[in-house]
This record gives structure tokens, sequence and C-alpha cells, in this order.
């Protein structure tokens, strides 16, 4: 089954295949309900294959632990893997576990260690769209087996927030896919990106597996650029933050503006002409990109990549026709660094 759900590329790294073997065999002996969790068959692979004074048998409650618990045995090292889905498969039922697991082995082929075999399985509980408690059980089993995973689902998934100019308001619209425990929304603003200020409170759906939208109407922003983002508070009192999104409010002729800040994969560049150079340099002054900026009207926009780029502080270097520098500092971040951040502040050179 291994081989078929691969296209002929099983693996058995790390005792792979065997422990799927394992897993397969656990799943359909312990569905059968001869025994429950006090008794030691419940942990047998097979109740007829070993646990006898010849051979002690596979279990399915093996102590040992990814990667340190390895000896280069497959039937033995399978037993590690075969274990944590087990785990899960006590969490969140057969059925449940079985279609994760399966699903999750079409993403592996001949050279996926047991490790990849983990991701691959969580990475198929969000393509199913499996709740925030069963991936949650996935997860926490995975790496209390020693496997390294991406973060922790968050309690609420997050399929959209957009932030826009309407006019002389800024709309912010945003939508969930899952929500557990969900007690509010705090939308929260920033002048600088660094300090936030509460709106508003909007009530969360608390439990809920469908998709779920809201809406925000900032009728007052500042003037220049504002970043807005989210603080999501459970009925327990964690929280947790959306991405930052910004929204440029300023009609001021001639205005220089480089946001969001911090920036993430694209650096926005307005610029009070038609046209010029956009130059990015690291903190000694070396060039690392320039881009050309030929908008087609006065205070139109562009998009600059920042692909590449590690986290950091930068300066912004923007000539113009005229032959004015602007410069400005900012500090670039991925998805994973929105809450760093830096003041922007701009200058004549």
């Amino acid at each position: 089954m291994h081989d078929w759900v691969t296209f002929g590329s099983l693996s058995q790294v790390n005792g792979l295949s065997e422990g799927t073997g394992d897993y397969i065999a656990g799943s359909y002996s312990r569905a059968l309900g001869y025994w429950n969790s006090g008794q030691a068959p419940y942990y047998w692979v097979f109740n007829w294959d070993g646990h006898n004074t010849a051979w002690a048998g596979r279990v399915l409650n093996y102590s040992p632990i990814y990667p340190s618990g390895l000896v280069n045995q497959i039937h033995t090292d399978g037993q590690i893997w075969a274990t944590a889905n087990m785990k899960i498969w006590d969490d969140i039922g057969r059925n449940r576990c079985d279609k994760v697991f399966w699903s999750g082995l079409d993403l592996t082929n001949s050279t996926s260690s047991q490790n990849d075999a983990a991701n691959a399985v969580y990475t198929a509980s969000s393509n199913l769209g499996y709740t925030y408690t069963e991936r949650l059980s996935i997860y926490n089993r995975y790496t209390a087996a020693g496997y390294t995973l991406p973060a922790a689902p968050l309690p609420v998934e997050i399929l959209r927030f957009d932030a826009k100019r309407a006019n002389a308001v800024a709309v912010l619209d945003w939508a969930t896919a899952t929500e557990n425990n969900n007690d509010y929304f705090s939308v929260e603003r920033s002048a600088d990106g660094v300090h936030f200020e509460t709106l508003s409170q909007i009530k969360g759906a608390g439990n809920s597996s469908v998709e779920q939208h809201y809406t925000y109407t900032d009728r007052s922003p500042l003037g220049g650029v504002n970043y807005y983002r989210l603080r999501q508070t459970d009925y327990d009192g964690k929280t947790s933050y959306s991405p930052i999104k910004s929204v440029l409010f300023d009609d001021k002729a001639a205005t220089l503006a480089l946001y969001p800040n911090p920036v993430g994969k694209e650096l926005t560049v307005v610029l009070p002409v038609a046209s010029g150079v956009v130059t990015v340099l690291d903190a000694d002054g070396k060039v690392l990109l320039r881009q050309e900026v030929n908008n087609q009207v006065a205070k139109g926009s562009t998009l600059v990549s920042l692909e590449g780029l590690n986290p950091g502080f930068y300066w912004v270097q923007v000539n113009v026709v005229d032959l004015r520098i602007f410069r400005a500092f900012y500090m670039p971040c991925n998805a994973f660094l929105a809450a760093c951040a830096s003041l922007a502040t701009f200058g004549w050179v």
C-alpha cells in the first residue's frame, strides 16, 4: 500500500515503510475493539506476532524518540513512526487518522525520512481542512516524538486580511477559516509600525469550522502611512497577531513615501514626480539592488521586490529626475518577523 500510494517510490529511510506497515496493522487490529488501553495487546502490532519468551515482538508504545532513538535497524526504528501515529489515532479516531496518514504519505518519495513524512502528514491536515484541535493533536504528537515541524497551528486561522483606502476612510476586511475559543479581535493602528493603539473590538465567532467574515472602517485615518493589524484574543486571554497592513493617506503635492515599515517581500514607492531610480543599500553602503521607476502619472506607486534580502536594516536611496535624492531608513521583514519594526525617518541629502 505504501508503494502504491507513492507510485512505486516508497522509502525505507529510518525504517519509514516498516513503520507504515506497523501502523496499518495496528490501526486494523485496534479497531476490532478486543482490548482497551489498559491491556498489553492494545499496543501490539500483531497479537500473534512474538510477545513470548522467544521474541518480544514489535509494539505501538515504543519509548525511544527521533532521531536519537534510531539504531539503524528498520524494523526497530519503524516503531517510532508507528507509535507516534497510533497516538494520533487515539486522539482523533481511526477514520480521520487513516485519511490524513495516507494523504500525507502521498506527498513523500523514495528519499523521505520519518521527519519528512511527519511534515507531509501535518501539511495534509491543513490541505484537508482538519480542525484546529485535530491539527494541534498531530503537531503535539509528532513534536513529542522528536520530529521537527513548522509552527503550531493558531487558534484562529485567518484566510485573508486586507486594508484599503476608500476615499477618505480605510476599510479593513478579513476572514477566518476556523476559530477555536476566539473571544474577540482588536483592530489596532500605528503611525510608525511600532507603537499601536486599539481602535475597536469586534466579537469573534467563538468556535467555528466554517468561513467567517469581518469588516471595520477607520473613518479618521492619520495623515501619511497608517499601519493596521489584528490582535486576536482567546477566552483564556491568550493573544496572537495578524500580519501588518498599510494604507497611505497623504495628498501633499511633493511627497516621497516608502511603505510598509516593516516591509515584507515588496516595498511600495510613491514618488512626487513621474520617474526615478530606487537603490537599496546595506548598512555599509553597498548597493544590493537598483530599480528604475517610470510612473505614467505623478504620484504613481511602484512595487520593488526585496526577494533574497535577509531581515535587517537597509538604506533606500531614491534619485528623481531633478537630481534631488531622498533617503529612508527601513527594515525588511518576512511574515514570520512581522512583529519586528523600526521608526521610519525621511530627510533630504
